[in-house]
């Protein structure tokens, strides 16, 4: 975003949030979301499909890491940690007060959303003839 503004590029990906002290100083305008609907801190931006007639959703995401055969206990432990804050009252108002969503995974359902991430991100860079496989 940095490089935006500064004039060194034309148009650049990012998430709206991250981007909107900039947009909000006038130095960028978001052309368009990559999600199913329109953000509700960012209303007036179209979706994708709204401005271009493509059917695309992305997003940021967060997740967390641990050890490789981490024990179940702790990995119990660290999930029902993580969990509890994910439903916190201050931890949801921070996210969606800067327009940020939040959808909650345990680790099987965040690998799940790795994988079906990375399939359609091949099909994307396929599409747009990035990759030849």
């Amino acid at each position: 975003m940095q490089d935006l503004a500064a004039g060194g590029l034309d148009l650049t990906t990012c998430s709206v949030p991250e981007a909107r002290a900039i947009i909000e100083a006038g130095k960028a305008k978001s052309l368009a979301i990559m999600a199913p609907a329109r953000n509700p801190v960012f209303k007036d931006v179209p979706t994708l499909k709204e401005a271009m007639g493509i059917d695309y959703a992305t997003g940021a995401w967060r997740g967390i890491g641990a050890p490789k055969n981490l024990p179940p206990e702790i990995a119990t432990k660290l999930t029902a940690a993580l969990k509890k804050v994910y439903e916190s009252a201050e931890f949801r108002d921070f996210m969606s007060n800067r327009g940020f969503g939040t959808v909650w995974g345990d680790a099987t359902q965040f690998a799940g959303f790795m994988d079906k991430g990375d399939a359609q991100m091949g099909e994307a860079m396929k599409a747009a003839g990035l990759s030849k496989a």
